[in-house]
């Protein structure tokens, strides 16, 4: 699995921004912002990530990452996340925050699994407006306390030992 930067047109990207965000018009406005990384097994890309910087120096946004279902449990995931904490920190970055709704649970222990902690919780994340505007309302009006949660950089030993395991560009 080649972890690497993709610089080509980001609509090609489009049914794995999908996966990870139900709204075309929440994806519309963030899809050409920050840095993307792909999973790429052989031509294939098997997942993406995509990373912002915040408005605070140092802090990082990851803001949009999925795996194709039929590459999910083998560790892809983990290894996108692993690649933008080493690129965060090569950036000068201290902090990469992340946010997911509460109907996500998987999602949690996926990122508290990677070291993510929780660091703030808000209530009532989604307005009735936007709510609608999502293809899954029902549940996204009913569960909506959104969880932030955030990562310090690695060490730089533990940086190196991730790259040693992954290939990047």
């Amino acid at each position: 699995m080649l972890i690497e930067s993709f610089s080509e047109d980001r609509n090609l990207l489009l049914s794995l921004f999908s996966l990870a965000d139900d709204s075309q018009r929440q994806i519309a406005s963030y899809i050409s912002l920050g840095e993307v990384l792909v999973a790429r097994e052989g031509d294939l890309i098997a997942g993406h990530l995509q990373i912002l910087e915040a408005d605070h120096a140092g802090v990082f946004e990851l803001k949009s990452m999925a795996v194709s279902p039929s590459h999910q449990g083998r560790g892809i995931g983990r290894s996108l996340v692993e690649a933008a904490v080493v690129r965060c920190r090569i950036r000068g970055g201290h902090r990469l925050i992340v946010s997911t709704a509460t109907a996500d649970i998987g999602n949690l222990r996926f990122y508290q699994r990677l070291g993510f902690r929780m660091y703030r919780i808000v209530r009532d994340a989604f307005t009735p407006l936007e709510a609608t505007q999502r293809r899954n309302w029902s549940m996204e009006y009913r569960c909506v306390t959104r969880f932030f949660l955030n990562v310090i950089s690695v060490p730089d030993q533990q940086a190196s030992k991730s790259m040693g395991h992954m290939q990047t560009r």
